[in-house]
């Protein structure tokens, strides 16, 4: 990845000097920048900033931007999260997509339904990228693969999204928030 300028930073972040700086990335996907204290100005600045910043397409968007404590809370509330999904019987990974769902969360990658077919295994080659058409074109893509009955899991949805992350990283991240909500546990439990 190369650099890139960050925009859209609330001012808590930004004219620091004299600071900290540190930078992971916890996916392919998904990097921190963490801000440790400086001054701002005249004044000397004690917190520590947690910086989500998702990448996709090849643009950079800031996420979320979040105190230590706001953080702390975060990653004890999604560790709780995942031991509960694992305490369940069958994971909701493993659970067959609703086309509804799919439809929602892909909606804004509906330009990409030739890739998501042929990751997918079906047939796209008679879908034409007649302008307007792409959103129908996905729902056929989708139609095609659950009827198929190969494979129609939330896995493969998210294997998906790994294999291509440049166009699908931000919907990984949603798709992942929707398995982890209680309207997704509530709506895939009997399945």
């Amino acid at each position: 990845m190369e650099w890139k300028e960050l925009t859209n930073i609330p001012d808590s972040v930004t004219n620091r000097w004299s600071h900290s700086l540190s930078v992971w990335n916890e996916t392919q996907t998904t990097h921190w920048i963490i801000l440790f204290g400086g001054y701002k100005g005249a004044s000397s600045v004690s917190d520590t900033r947690f910086i989500e910043i998702i990448s996709s397409t090849g643009d950079l968007v800031v996420q979320s931007v979040l105190d230590i404590n706001e953080y702390q809370k975060r990653t004890v509330l999604e560790r709780i999260e995942k031991a509960n999904i694992k305490d369940r019987p069958v994971s909701i990974e493993d659970k067959k997509p609703l086309m509804s769902d799919l439809r929602w969360l892909f909606d804004s990658s509906a330009a990409h339904y030739m890739i998501i077919g042929s990751a997918l295994d079906v047939k796209v080659n008679d879908l034409l990228p007649t302008p307007g058409a792409a959103t129908h074109n996905l729902i056929l893509v989708f139609q095609r693969w659950i009827e198929s009955n190969k494979g129609v899991t939330w896995r493969k949805v998210l294997q998906v999204c790994e294999d291509y992350p440049d166009k699908f990283g931000e919907v990984k991240a949603s798709v992942e928030r929707f398995l982890l909500s209680d309207r997704a546990c509530e709506k895939y439990q009997d399945q």
